[in-house]
């Protein structure tokens, strides 16, 4: 029963709920049957209800709907099982469709919960396999506790001794440069993340969200720095802001210059199409992803699934585009208030083009202004109420904002949308970010300095995400996250170029012999010890094995003749112990003795099972001869 709770638990999550409603209610009625000794249903009438369950199973599966009805009739059908489970063999029917139940989850999601699941019921088939053999050779068994906790204890061994050989197999196992089953692995619909069309106030959701969006292994670097480009945003029509065909153009020359830096992005499934990487990313390598003239990288379809990249980065840069389109970035919806055209003209008056982008972020990051995920302005014309009534809203606003007045002012502005800071995991090596880090910021163009970023939002914007760190949950996190982190970089991951780079790491190491020079160092008298007090631990682990796996009457019985041996009493090979006894000539010594046999023989003979209790009451006769 227990493998069959496993099971239902590897695969609730995908199933349709009526289909675990079902799977319960029968699971139930099994129960309370077995348990109430009634007749059990007919056989036909059950294998005809599995027909059916089969039948309806498969008409209900389509190219985008391939895993989920199969997992629900398996689940059907463990529940139908469980109804008519009366010889060994049903048992092992039960326990075939655990173990596909199983792999069945794992075709859609690829998560560290299928280890969770996968070694407990490892170990709970290898307990039901040796007792199902007791079942076939003894219709009634009845195990005593010492030799159930003695299966249990080998079932747990076999597990053991099973992973140097799994380790081997899936080192070794053919591997493609693409997983051949990856396209069922879609992993849900995916994390709500950014859009093409960003909505006034929208980013606050994202904002409220704290699943993880990516992972980026790198060096620690200048939180300062830490923006993380994903998608930009050069259109605005008063309420939204949206990707325009100018930004989807291929890029011409670009050229970037700042420090490199180079990132290992292991991004999660979100829906959209675009990859991120630390601003600004000129280079991304392991996906066929198309770079615009922005920066911007897109794959053709939706992320929805886990993949891996990485990026060339320039921190701190400034990018500069040859041939640049004049009207780029100067566009405005036509119903602009007027009272926002006059407050750029009275911020800007008299300015030059730096001394006018000075002047509004100034503006903005002035006192009256406040950071907000809630209450923001709604109205038809939000930007107007923020910036000259509420003064109140999350990064969008205050971006857009900016972005706006430098359109009034008559300097080309964009949106860039992505990620702000960021989780650094000492252990692993990464970054972790949450779709807390949502941010937005500005790039405005200036002849001199070509397209430069701008981050309005105050700096008590971004507490949201500090605060969330400071609490014991996220520090917590931070170090599970390692093996979420782990687990995808080493199992998930581990594709055909890195079985060759293992194998040629392997076969380097074996003909180079890398290894002898660090022997070679060892001093002489260390080495030895090294190998003495190896060869002596093991030899005291083979002992003690040995002895764990002795019967204690045969043990307590050599004991016995050893102990008497030592006063002189030696027995023979022909003789019984009460026959050994007998020829005691010390009346005291042959009392006790004998009192020590008459309590063991039941155990050496009878075949009566060993108690704990009985042990240590034996062991003390023992030492009082």
């Amino acid at each position: 029963m227990a493998a069959v709770l496993l099971g239902f638990g590897a695969v609730c999550r995908y199933v349709h709920p009526y289909a675990a409603l079902a799977f319960i209610g029968l699971g139930v009625a099994a129960w309370l049957l077995r348990r109430s000794r009634t007749r059990q249903p007919a056989r036909w009438l059950l294998n005809t209800l599995a027909v059916l369950v089969v039948v309806v199973s498969a008409l209900r599966v389509s190219p985008d709907y391939l895993v989920e009805p199969i997992l629900e009739g398996i689940l059907l059908l463990v529940a139908i099982k469980l109804l008519e489970a009366r010889l060994p063999r049903d048992y092992l029917q039960i326990h075939a469709l655990c173990v596909f139940q199983l792999l069945g989850s794992a075709l859609i999601s690829l998560s560290m919960v299928f280890l969770l699941f996968f070694i407990p019921l490892a170990f709970l088939l290898t307990v039901s396999l040796i007792l199902l053999t007791f079942e076939a050779a003894d219709q009634d068994p009845h195990l005593p506790r010492p030799a159930v906790l003695k299966i249990f204890a080998q079932a747990g061994l076999i597990c053991l001794l099973s992973v140097p050989i799994m380790v081997v197999i899936f080192v070794i196992l053919p591997r493609t440069n693409y997983p051949i089953l990856m396209f069922l692995n879609q992993s849900g619909s995916g994390h709500t993340g950014f859009s093409e069309r960003v909505q006034l106030g929208e980013v606050a959701a994202i904002q409220e969200d704290n699943s993880v969006v990516f992972r980026a292994a790198m060096a620690v670097i200048d939180p300062d720095q830490l923006y993380w480009r994903g998608i930009v945003l050069d259109h605005f029509d008063g309420v939204a802001w949206t990707r325009s065909d100018s930004a989807e153009r291929p890029y011409g020359a670009v050229r970037v210059d700042g420090r490199p830096v180079q990132q290992t992005i292991y991004l999660e499934p979100y829906g959209n199409k675009f990859l991120f990487g630390l601003d600004k990313p000129i280079k991304i390598q392991g996906r066929s992803a198309a770079r615009g003239e922005d920066l911007t990288y897109q794959e053709r379809h939706g992320i929805f699934q886990r993949i891996r990249y990485q990026v060339d980065s320039m921190v701190g840069a400034k990018m500069q585009v040859e041939n640049p389109d004049q009207d780029y970035g100067l566009q405005l919806p036509p119903n602009i208030p007027e009272e926002l055209r006059q407050l750029a003209d009275r911020l800007g008056a008299g300015l030059g083009p730096r001394e006018k982008v000075a002047a509004f972020v100034r503006y903005l990051r002035g006192g009256q202004f406040r950071y907000a995920l809630s209450e923001l302005p709604v109205s038809d014309q939000p930007l107007a109420d923020f910036l000259l009534r509420h003064h109140q809203g999350n990064c969008e606003y205050f971006a857009a904002s900016l972005a706006v007045l430098l359109r009034l002012g008559g300097i080309p502005s964009r949106l860039v949308g992505g990620y702000k800071g960021g989780y650094y995991n000492s252990t692993g090596g990464y970054y972790l970010v949450l779709q807390k880090h949502a941010h937005i910021w500005t790039e405005a163009y200036l002849n001199d300095l070509d397209w430069v970023r701008l981050d309005p939002t105050p700096a008590a914007g971004l507490q949201p995400a500090d605060l969330y760190l400071r609490k014991f949950l996220t520090q917590a996190r931070l170090l599970t996250d390692v093996l979420n982190y782990y687990w995808f970089r080493l199992i998930v991951d581990y594709d055909f170029q890195q079985q060759l780079q293992f194998l040629h790491r392997a076969r380097e190491a074996v003909t180079t012999q890398s290894w002898r020079p660090w022997l070679s160092r060892l001093p002489l008298a260390r080495a030895l010890a090294v190998f003495v007090g190896l060869a002596a631990l093991g030899l005291a682990g083979w002992e003690l094995l040995r002895r764990r796996r002795r019967d204690p009457a045969v043990e307590l019985a050599a004991r016995f003749r050893a102990r008497l041996g030592r006063r002189g009493y030696r027995m023979k090979p022909s003789e019984g112990l009460e026959e050994f006894v007998a020829r005691i000539d010390s009346a005291p010594l042959q009392g006790r003795a004998l009192a020590f046999v008459l309590a063991l023989e039941p155990y050496l003979y009878g075949g009566q099972a060993f108690q704990k209790a009985h042990y240590r009451r034996l062991a003390k006769q023992l030492r009082g001869l």
